[in-house]
């Protein structure tokens, strides 16, 4: 039975999204950030008007009903009724349609805050991500996103009626006597007064805190579990718990502390808004007994009071969650604007695709490069790098070595498109890589980085990052012959083939393993997209000679169609280079050159003592 309910409501829900055409046709509001944030609602003031006359119109009739049946009943007309019901309908009719145009506008309008704010984290410089948590990020992300959602469902369905209801209410009692109406609108105009300065007082004096406390929480909880397999090999899951308890407790404290003292403004609301019920029902008893008004007349307009103002103890809790949705929205804008830049083109629209031109040379050229993390830390300073190879070169591999730190994986993020440098220019055969974007740099480059991490999915999508998803293109005895050379398959076989989890970061793998499965996928990306230049940041370093051995001879393969750096961990993955680099040298030199291995015993103290074994590579 459960079952059949539930088929029942997943074609409801297909239906729902194919008579509304919405399933296909959503369309996300795109959000600029630069600008404030309320110009995300007036930018469409007219469709607001249409949406905000649907709400007035159906509050303001729905107030006056008890006043209305009171004076059918008083005029003894049933033919009233009748109309009654029709103008009813008409004014339900005209809000329904306005909460279609709002509904549709709310979620673009949130999902397109969310959607923005995700294109400009995978957007921004890579460098600004290194300086922030990913849980203070998914934690102003979410809660912004949301924030819209939550204000503009408490102006339409809740703070709107409140004020339209009271406003009937005022306008009803002026027309019934002009005492009456001054005295019920100075009673709603002082209670409604006191209730919204004190609650946004109460939402500016908490809400900060809280939002603070939050990212907290959100930050160390999702680095403790991305990271999880270094918190349980440090064995500190018990000090990181403590920390989350904490703060876990200071969040609810505030949150509780927030409430009481919300609870004591209401409180004294809902006292004096029964005091002036006594003394308008006391006055209305008065204009009975002299005659003035009938007492279904005086009974009618009470009632009209009573349901349009009682929400009125309402308000301020609705000014407080306005208040704190509007921190949270500034929030999220005020992070973006400070948390970095983006300076160069990262998707397809940013920029019309450049073409890549078919060379029978491949020239690499880095001129007059700068670049450095800190002022203290200054890695290039007007350094250039140059190199012309004739495609039909049969080895194209160069190694890159240097002492840790001292800028080779810079360089090769600056050659891949990564880490734009502060002055210089970076040009694969004449294409200027900060000029282009992402679908045009993978046809010029392919990078495996230093750090070896997938994202959550099956092998499959971890072997296919970047590439289309097109099983005619790589058919499964392609990849599984490709997870055999690299020495991981048997792995897999054994679970679940190429639909094997791999967890977030590939957790659930060795790093050598990762390794090799962040190989086989630059792999495919190199014969796919067949680029001019291929950089591989310490392809080996956590292999085994037999696996070390493997990726070395399919590293050489590769460079038979690319020039291939390679950052080694080890001197023998470099053994068939045609040069070498070592950036120690750029210490005394600005013009980065790749020397044959005799020019090196010459020039550099450090490829010296490498020979001699008095040091490692990285050391």
């Amino acid at each position: 039975m459960f079952y059949r309910i539930s088929k029942l409501a997943e074609h409801y829900y297909d239906w729902w999204l194919k008579i509304t055409g919405l399933g296909a046709n959503m369309k996300l509001r795109q959000i600029d950030f630069e600008k404030p944030w309320w110009t995300v609602v007036t930018k469409r003031w007219l469709l607001w008007l249409v949406i905000l006359s649907g709400r007035i119109a159906a509050t303001a009739f729905v107030t006056s009903i008890p006043m209305l049946i009171g004076i059918i009943i008083q005029r003894q007309n049933a033919y009233l009724f009748f109309l009654l019901s029709v103008v009813w309908a008409v004014v339900e009719l005209w809000r329904y349609v306005t909460i279609y145009l709002f509904d549709v506008e709310q979620g673009s309008i949130s999902y397109g805050v969310q959607q923005s704010a995700y294109r400009f984290f995978l957007t921004v410089d890579p460098i600004y991500h290194s300086m922030r948590t990913s849980g203070h990020l998914f934690a102003k992300v979410e809660r912004g996103a949301r924030a819209y959602e939550d204000i503009l469902n408490n102006i339409i369905y809740e703070l709107l009626p409140i004020v339209i209801g009271i406003l009937t209410v005022i306008v009803s009692f002026f027309a019934l006597n002009f005492k009456i109406g001054l005295m019920a609108f100075s009673f709603l105009l002082i209670l409604s007064l006191f209730n919204i300065f004190t609650t946004l007082f109460n939402a500016l004096a908490f809400e900060k805190k809280l939002i603070e406390a939050d990212d907290e929480v959100k930050a160390i909880s999702m680095e403790s579990l991305t990271r999880i397999e270094l918190v349980r090999s440090s064995f500190a899951s018990q000090e990181l718990f403590d920390s989350m308890h904490q703060k876990n407790k200071f969040c609810g404290a505030t949150l509780a502390v927030g409430w009481l003292s919300f609870g004591t403004v209401m409180l004294f609301t809902r006292i004096a808004y029964g005091i002036s019920i006594c003394l308008l029902g006391s006055y209305v008893l008065l204009l009975v007994k002299n005659e003035t008004i009938t007492a279904l007349t005086g009974t009618s307009f009470l009632l009209t009071y009573l349901y349009g103002s009682y929400k009125i103890m309402r308000i301020g809790h609705r000014a407080q969650k306005l208040m704190r949705y509007l921190i949270r929205i500034r929030d999220i804008f005020s992070f973006i604007k400070k948390f970095g830049l983006q300076t160069f083109p990262v998707l397809s629209d940013e920029i019309s695709e450049a073409e890549v031109p078919l060379v029978k040379k491949i020239t690499i050229k880095a001129e007059n490069l700068e670049f450095s993390y800190t002022k203290k830390a200054q890695i290039f300073d007007e350094h250039t790098l140059v190199l012309t190879v004739e495609k039909k070169q049969k080895n194209k591999l160069y190694g890159i070595i240097g002492p840790s730190g001292i800028g080779k994986t810079t360089l090769i993020s600056i050659l891949g498109g990564q880490l734009r440098p502060t002055a210089g220019s970076v040009e694969i055969n004449n294409v200027k890589m900060y000029e282009v974007n992402d679908d045009v740099r993978k046809q010029l480059v392919v990078m495996q980085g230093q750090t070896a991490s997938s994202l959550s999915g099956t092998v499959r999508d971890s072997l296919l990052l970047g590439l289309p998803k097109d099983r005619d293109l790589f058919p499964d005895e392609k990849l599984i012959d490709l997870l055999h050379r690299v020495g991981v398959w048997m792995i897999f076989e054994q679970k679940e083939g190429l639909e094997s989890s791999v967890g977030e970061g590939g957790l659930n793998l060795s790093v050598g393993q990762r390794q090799r499965l962040n190989f086989a996928s630059l792999y495919l990306r190199t014969n796919h997209f067949k680029p001019s230049l291929i950089l591989i940041d310490e392809p080996t370093s956590s292999l085994d000679e037999v696996s070390e051995l493997a990726i070395t001879d399919m590293i050489d393969e590769l460079a038979q169609h690319a020039i291939t750096f390679v950052i080694a961990h080890r001197l023998n993955t470099l053994e068939k280079a045609v040069g070498i680099l070592d950036v120690s040298l750029l210490i005394k030199e600005k013009k980065l050159q790749f020397h044959a291995r005799e020019d090196l015993m010459h020039k550099s103290e450090y490829y010296k003592k490498l020979m001699r074994g008095e040091v490692t590579i990285g050391e």
